[in-house]
């Protein structure tokens, strides 16, 4: 019991030398930040200044060497506990040089660096290894998906960029009407723009022999919030599964407290408590992941409290359903249920890219100002003509009309394989042509970069 408490005390005061050591690493450096300063530069960052040098440089690089310390004690003591060697470590096992090699391949691999699809070690290094013969039907279809992503990115995600940045960097001078249309322009520019990404990158993998992980599934057709997000960056959805969801709500501890619940309360409100603790540490740690500012912390709470009332009111809205002889699986209901999941989406689409928390809460508000409603000058106000708003129109119709025929088991790319040569050969023309007459760069349009490699 003794030797117990030394070591829990040696672990205390080892954690609390971790914390004390990060703090005053904050203060360190060429410029010196008062503590009280530097806190505030963490919470609520401005961009400039000392938030710069400390929510930009320092804490990453703190927050970077205590996971690396972190990773190289754990494997010392795998190491040490397999081998039973106290004194083992990579140089006596002669495994650094085949490791490393291995390890920066996978980290290299340039199809995954940008944005994803978030591959694991398990599920690409094998294919990495392996020997590839020149496959005609990957090569092709790797190729047809850079097309198909260059043409979202290009055509659509960086053309709908020159009307949603103006509407949200300047939201104070237009209504609700401004704000609806920037909304959901945001909401496909983001969807053109990552899924663009994803398809180019997966089809210069495909090109070389290796398939990648599927990172989006026609998320727009989900039911409810969870399944839209089983769709969407599904890589990343399942490292948070795994890795934080299934450790926190199967541990003993909360299945203990579940157990414990019964007793008092409803069998199936008790089964909620651990997955209602795992899903906070999953939508907290996915909010920061994406950004330390307060907006993406909220953004991603506000998920979690969607998640949360309809797993509580899941119960009651069963009865009411009942009650009411409303078919839950009806296409009536599905729709419903399609537009109440876009309506939620689309509110989160807000929270994101939003200046800050007080310009997303005045941009919601104003759509409920009718008042606000009644003009549509703001067309004229950013760099789109009636040419470009019409091809907007028609090239997500388009990109709808694949998701269709996606969700319902259609694979085009097989569609187009079948064909004759001349109409193959045709198809292929078409789509580079279109990609080069209609992408919105040259005069009058700007460069943007992949969103999602910001984060």
């Amino acid at each position: 019991m003794k030797k117990k408490t030394r070591q829990l005390l040696i672990l205390n005061g080892l954690l609390i030398l971790i914390v004390a050591t990060a703090i005053l690493s904050v203060n360190s450096g060429y410029a010196k930040i008062p503590f009280s300063t530097a806190v505030h530069s963490i919470f609520q960052p401005h961009m400039e200044g000392t938030s710069v040098v400390v929510a930009q440089f320092r804490v990453p690089r703190i927050v970077l060497a205590v996971l690396c310390g972190m990773g190289l004690a754990l494997a010392g003591c795998v190491m040490q506990t397999v081998t039973g060697n106290p004194l083992a470590d990579p140089g006596i096992l002669g495994i650094n040089a085949g490791a490393g090699f291995a390890v920066m391949l996978f980290l290299t691999f340039f199809p995954v660096v940008v944005e994803g699809p978030i591959s694991r070690f398990d599920q690409l290094g094998h294919q990495l290894f392996e020997g590839h013969r020149f496959d005609y039907q990957k090569f092709t279809y790797g190729a047809q998906r850079i097309i198909w992503g260059l043409f979202k990115k290009v055509v659509i995600a960086d053309r709908l960029n020159m009307f949603v940045s103006v509407i949200f960097n300047g939201s104070e001078n237009y209504g609700g009407a401004a704000v609806f249309f920037a909304i959901i322009g945001y909401t496909v520019q983001l969807y053109t723009d990552f899924s663009g990404c994803i398809d180019i990158a997966a089809g210069c993998a495909q090109m070389l022999g290796i398939d990648l992980a599927s990172n989006f599934e026609q998320p727009f057709f989900s039911r409810n919030v969870n399944e839209f997000w089983r769709r969407w960056h599904i890589t990343l959805g399942a490292w948070l599964r795994d890795y934080i969801f299934y450790p926190i709500s199967l541990s003993k501890f909360f299945q203990k407290i579940s157990k414990g619940a019964r007793k008092h309360m409803n069998e199936y409100y008790a089964q909620t408590i651990p997955p209602m603790v795992a899903l906070f540490a999953v939508w907290f740690i996915c909010g920061l992941w994406h950004g330390a500012e307060w907006k993406y912390i909220v953004y991603g709470l506000y998920y979690y409290a969607i998640m949360v009332v309809g797993m509580l009111a899941e119960p009651l809205f069963h009865k009411v359903c009942t009650a009411l002889h409303i078919n839950r699986s009806g296409k009536g209901f599905g729709v419903f249920q399609l537009i109440r999941t876009l309506v939620f989406v689309n509110i989160g689409m807000l929270i994101f890219n939003a200046k800050t928390l007080t310009v997303a809460g005045s941009m919601f508000v104003s759509l409920f100002e009718p008042a606000k409603w009644t003009s549509f000058a703001f067309v004229k106000d950013v760099a789109l003509n009636n040419y470009d708003y019409i091809l907007l129109i028609l090239c997500t119709a388009l990109v709808l009309i694949v998701d269709i025929c996606k969700e319902k088991g259609i694979c085009m790319r097989d569609r187009i394989a079948a064909m004759h040569f001349p109409a193959r050969t045709a198809i292929y023309i078409g789509a580079i042509v279109c990609v080069a007459i209609f992408g919105a760069y040259g005069p009058g349009y700007g460069a943007v970069d992949f969103i999602y490699a910001q984060f």
